[in-house]
């Protein structure tokens, strides 16, 4: 009998410390969300990945929201990295003085491509000298860029010469090759097994988790092995450049895999739409879950299911009055996608008509105009009379919105007076405690307006709890000293 009360003990002690290590793990997250680090919120849901699966239906939904705020702040990591570099590289490429680098014009080639300018990516791409690039890694890199171009190209000729280059029975050049038909057919031909073998390579042979970091997520996120992913992101160094690059003694340049900061906000689309989709059918949950996995399908642009959306969202009852009031803008939003523009254009003007009712409705239809990058010229010139004549703390997320929206169309001095509006109405004196996606848009503006150490000091402060944003302090920093001519001065890039 003393056995049993003993064990009994024992399990009852392990249960309690579970649940405690549970609650703690959950409560620190919270405390970071609350802070608007959804970094480091994500982060102590990832390191113990099975715990997830044991929270309760309340706190999936937490964690799900999360993931969900993580994925719009990459998205916008990745957008403003894309531009930030490729006006770094162009200079790197451009300038007589920093013309002795070998590898600038294949990064270049690569961030031009990954923008969607793939004339212009053709032509960097073809200008490089092959000779020069001796790096071993980087070899395999010039022949996977050229693959991706030569394909879309349509040089098929080209594109069979660059997959010929890896070796189909070499684990590594496995990955590569594995990498391009996933990006160019959303085909994975890699295992578990294959996986699980390169993982353990790596391992054994003590290598850096960054190495071929981008290859292994992307091909793991194709199984579905969220769980593996999970652990690699962990160990990533997520500042680390893909290749450094030394040009005498004092200079080095430091390039970054753009692609990968894609690649980790597909990661955390999937984790929250694995959780969400867990609670869909909860009784009181499941229609706040189905809001935001229709929200998930509207930052993506997701088409394939627009039409049922369309009409999902509209039964959706038991939601927070901030998430019903949005109900008609984000039906609307679905309606574009599915080619019905006429008529979401007219309720997404309706909304911001409205404005005088709620700003965060007519803020919600200027966001779903971002996301969809749809042209809402009638729609956002109401939207920023209303938004620059709102002086409350109500009107933040519309001047925000107003501005990232003239922002995304390059019109750069109404961008700056709107999100300049949208930092004085946030009426917070820790300029670093706002959103995220704020300081980084108003680093853009300030980088756009040769404010380059205002800038700088926003994205270094920034990267404290983002260090993926540290690819896009370096471009600015390099794009601040070739203007001033600093180039006599020691520099990193």
């Amino acid at each position: 009998m003393k056995f049993i009360f003993i064990i009994a003990s024992t399990m009852l002690l392990f249960n309690s410390t579970v649940l405690y290590a549970e609650d703690f793990v959950m409560d620190e997250a919270m405390k970071a969300y609350k802070a608007n680090n959804f970094e480091l919120a994500t982060n102590l849901f990832l390191t113990d990945f099975d715990h997830l699966n044991n929270l309760g239906e309340n706190d999936k939904l937490k964690a799900a929201i999360t993931f969900s705020k993580n994925l719009k702040i990459y998205r916008e990591i990745y957008k403003k990295s894309l531009l930030t570099q490729v006006t770094y590289l162009e200079t790197l490429v451009n300038s007589e003085k920093n013309n002795s680098s070998a590898y600038a014009a294949l990064y270049l080639a690569e961030a031009l491509y990954l923008q969607g300018d793939l004339d212009r990516s053709k032509t960097i791409y073809g200008n490089i000298d092959q000779r020069l690039i001796v790096n071993k890694s980087e070899i395999k890199h010039f022949h996977l860029i050229g693959a991706l171009i030569s394909h879309q190209s349509k040089w098929m000729d080209k594109y069979v010469d660059h997959r010929s280059s890896f070796n189909i029975n070499n684990k590594r050049d496995q990955l590569f090759l594995n990498y391009i038909d996933i990006v160019l057919f959303n085909k994975n031909e890699l295992t578990l097994e294959d996986l699980s073998a390169f993982i353990l390579e790596d391992q054994q042979q003590n290598n850096s988790p960054h190495q071929n970091n981008h290859y292994l997520l992307k091909a793991l996120i194709a199984l579905n092995r969220l769980d593996l992913a999970s652990a690699r992101i962990v160990q990533l160094n997520k500042q680390q450049p893909a290749f450094v690059e030394q040009l005498g003694k004092t200079k080095v340049i430091r390039f970054y895999d753009l692609a990968l900061t894609h690649t980790l906000s597909v990661f955390y689309y999937e984790m929250s739409k694995t959780l969400f989709e867990k609670i869909k059918n909860h009784k009181k949950l499941g229609d706040i879950a189905k809001f935001y996995l229709s929200d998930l399908e509207l930052v993506l642009a997701k088409k394939e299911n627009a039409n049922s959306y369309q009409n999902k969202v509209k039964r959706l009852t038991l939601l927070p009055k901030t998430l019903a009031n949005t109900i008609e803008v984000r039906s609307a939003a679905h309606g574009f996608l599915a080619g019905n523009h006429n008529r979401a254009y007219q309720t997404l003007k309706q909304a911001v008509d409205n404005l005088e009712k709620d700003p965060l409705i007519s803020a919600d239809a200027v966001l779903m105009c971002i996301y969809l990058q749809a042209n809402c010229p009638t729609i956002v010139k109401n939207a920023r009379l209303m938004a620059e004549s709102g002086t409350s703390k109500r009107y933040t997320q519309l001047s925000l919105n107003v501005g990232r929206y003239f922002l995304s169309k390059n019109e750069i001095t109404k961008a700056r007076r709107l999100i300049n509006g949208a930092l004085f109405k946030s009426d917070n004196n820790n300029l670093f405690a706002n959103d995220p996606i704020l300081l980084i848009n108003l680093a853009e503006i300030k980088r756009l307006n040769k404010n380059y150490s205002d800038s700088l000091q926003i994205y270094f402060s920034a990267a404290k709890d983002y260090p993926m944003i540290r690819q896009i302090q370096d471009a600015v920093q390099g794009e601040y000293l070739h203007e001033q001519r600093n180039s006599g001065i020691p520099t990193v890039f």
